[in-house]
């Protein structure tokens, strides 16, 4: 194998040009800095000579001018102040007497940066004032055309070491690393037996060399490694074709006891569907003869009178009274069967409209409020005490296409374990039930007041056969049911939590929802 340095890498240098831009930017702010700190100590320096020169004024021609201005010498007033205007930075100079007299020099109309009153006395007589302004005009173009001096000598000068230290960068970097970096894209099993070498001179060993160095005993290692792998391989081939037949028959055993599994599973879901309805049917039962057991007895009530009235009227006893009282209790009999025979005919109604939803598995237009409370009105048998009370919360409004049969079916769960679970040994209870509209959809919430849930087996609920009743009738389904109801036909997700007292269950699903393929 050739390995060529890479001419197209030579053109890019981005090394180069990024070592370059760092030491420009670096010598620039430090130029900046020394040049912003050189011209400050000269600003410095120039407001000092201002002062200095005040103090000039006031030592060497303050004397002169008094004498002057006393004798009312105006010519040479005049000079002095011309004078005073010619030092530098000196704009402007003026002489106010109290006679009201005025001698001025220079351009009153510079803005003022400086200036400072001289008292002319003459013999402890106040003969006038002295006014001296300075500008900073001259001085802020000096330094100006001193900083831009400064920077563009600097700057010329870091251009050229900069340029001086790129290319000495490339000669003893940048080259070699694109050298090594070929010969790293280049590498590869077939090609391992060339080594990595840098044309340079030998003057020491520096950390390329150690690099170079590493890289050659990267390659031996991987060469050995190589061969190594091709041995292992020739093993692990021999070894795949005898663990292949031992995989095949663990496979098939596998699939057998999964399909086992499977179908135990799904009979053990039918018989906690089986039980669920069958204490519903119970339930149904012991409301459904109540209402018949009143019939009959109110029918037997009037068979009796009955007689009694014939009986008279074959005796000629019967009486107007007699007669009215009979008619008043008929009534009275007539409308206690007929409120009876209602009963026993909503309950049977909603317990087949809910028999016929379970069994019908597809999507209908439902109104939430009445489907719920038409499952609670049903499952709520399974509840044979009156002081438990159920509550169902939802707007009137709320119309959903969902499965009705999956909706009975969750209720009939949670209420089971209710009864079951939250309810065993108290004698009055509380559920609450509610469906509302959030960000994410449709949210229902079922609480009760009940026990609660053990802690031990509160995270793994909705696993199957999780239950506090193992040996005693619990098979652990319910909420496993529920909660692959949820997340297969209402496309949703429940979780669960103890409250302070009792537990809530919280389904939050889409308000249009597809059911999920199983």
């Amino acid at each position: 194998m050739e390995l060529k340095n890479s001419a197209p890498h030579r053109s890019s240098n981005k090394l180069g040009r990024k070592v370059l831009i760092y030491i420009i930017i670096c010598s620039s702010i430090l130029s900046l800095f020394s040049t912003a700190a050189q011209i400050y100590r000269d600003y410095v320096y120039d407001l000092e000579n201002i002062k200095l020169r005040f103090e000039s004024i006031e030592s060497s021609q303050l004397e002169s001018l008094i004498l002057n201005l006393w004798d009312f010498n105006d010519d040479i007033v005049a000079q002095h102040l011309i004078g005073i205007v010619n030092l530098p930075d000196i704009s402007y100079a003026k002489i106010t007497s109290p006679l009201g007299q005025v001698y001025e020099a220079g351009d009153g109309t510079l803005r003022t940066d400086v200036a400072k009153s001289f008292e002319l006395l003459y013999e402890g007589q106040h003969i006038g004032t002295l006014l001296v302004e300075a500008h900073y005009g001259d001085i802020y173009n000096q330094l100006k055309t001193k900083a831009g001096f400064i920077l563009l000598s600097q700057f010329s000068t870091t251009l050229i070491v900069a340029l001086f230290i790129g290319a000495l960068v490339y000669y003893l970097i940048t080259r070699h690393v694109y050298r090594i970096a070929s010969y790293s894209r280049e590498l590869s099993i077939d090609n391992l037996s060339k080594p990595l070498t840098l044309d340079r001179r030998r003057i020491g060993t520096d950390e390329l060399d150690e690099l170079a160095q590493s890289i050659n005993q990267m390659r031996e290692t991987l060469r050995r490694d190589v061969v190594r792998r091709q041995q292992a391989e020739a093993q692990v081939q021999q070894m795949n074709v005898r663990l292949e037949a031992k995989v095949q028959e663990r496979t098939r055993l596998l699939e057998e006891s999964i399909e086992e599994l499977k179908m135990a599973q799904d009979s053990l879901i039918q018989s906690e569907k089986m039980a669920s309805l069958g204490s519903l049917v119970a339930g149904v039962s012991h409301e459904i003869n109540t209402p018949l057991g009143v019939c009959v007895t109110a029918n037997s009530n009037v068979t009796a009178r009955l007689q009694n009235i014939v009986s008279d009227m074959e005796q000629g006893t019967l009486t107007k009274g007699k007669l009215n009282s009979f008619l008043s209790l008929q009534t009275e009999s007539c409308d206690m069967i007929d409120n009876s025979l209602r009963r026993a005919v909503e309950l049977i109604s909603n317990f087949k409209s809910v028999a016929v939803n379970q069994s019908n598995d597809t999507l209908l237009d439902c109104n939430m409020k009445e489907l719920l409370l038409e499952s609670v009105a049903t499952i709520r048998t399974v509840f044979k005490r009156e002081n438990y009370h159920i509550s169902v919360d939802v707007a009137d409004n709320i119309e959903l296409t969902t499965y009705p049969g999956v909706w009975h079916q969750i209720l009939t769960n949670l209420m089971v374990n209710s009864h079951k679970h939250g309810f065993e040994g108290i004698s009055e209870g509380q559920i609450d039930m509610a469906l509302t509209v959030n960000d994410e959809g449709m949210c229902f919430t079922y609480r009760d007041d009940g026990h609660g849930i053990a802690p031990e087996i509160i995270d793994r609920v909705f696993d199957p056969f999780v239950t506090s009743k193992r040996g005693q009738g619990g098979s652990g389904l319910g909420m496993n049911i529920l909660f692959n109801l949820v997340h297969a036909k209402l496309n949703g997700r429940v979780s669960v939590a103890n409250l302070d007292k009792g537990c809530q269950f919280v389904i939050q699903f889409p308000a249009q929802h597809r059911a999920i393929d199983e």
